[in-house]
């Protein structure tokens, strides 16, 4: 195959072959990036959640020092999390890592993949589409080609 002339489908169907990625494997490190930041904020929900967990109360004392004279003090701050939701959160904790995990593979191997393609403006664009998620206007913006240099390296 023709360097100057390869598109990176021609380099995936000569590569598939060989156990490389296949571009469902690529579009899987933008779904999993989802889905860990979907994880994260539901376990900053259960850190924080709304304010209902939000409790504030009036006590009387003094100091503890001389003279001892009474006043009144408020007190404010979360409730301490149940069990069952301590429960939760780590069950999400757990999930988090082991999807944090899954991605880390997932792009070691696509950029093993992507190093071994000999097109540099194949290399980026992929980068760019499958591990920043970028569109293909701006791969185009970001590696000064035409919209349909992009499209065309791409197909």
């Amino acid at each position: 195959m023709d360097i100057g002339d390869s598109t990176h489908n021609e380099y995936i169907e000569n590569q598939e072959s060989e156990g490389d990625m296949t571009k469902e494997e690529l579009s899987q490190i933008k779904i999993k990036s989802k889905e860990i930041n979907v994880l994260r904020q539901k376990i900053q929900d259960l850190y924080w959640g709304d304010d209902s967990h939000y409790v504030s109360d009036k006590v009387t004392g003094s100091s503890a020092h001389f003279p001892y004279s009474q006043r009144s003090f408020r007190i404010e701050g979360f409730e301490q999390m149940s069990e069952e939701c301590i429960k939760k959160r780590n069950d999400l904790a757990a999930r988090l890592s082991n999807k944090v995990g899954e991605l880390c593979d997932l792009l070691n191997k696509a950029y093993g993949y992507i190093d071994s393609i000999p097109d540099g403006q194949i290399r980026l664009i992929l980068i760019y589409k499958y591990v920043d998620g970028k569109t293909e206007e701006e791969i185009a913006e970001e590696i000064e080609l035409s919209t349909r240099t992009v499209q065309r390296k791409f197909k």
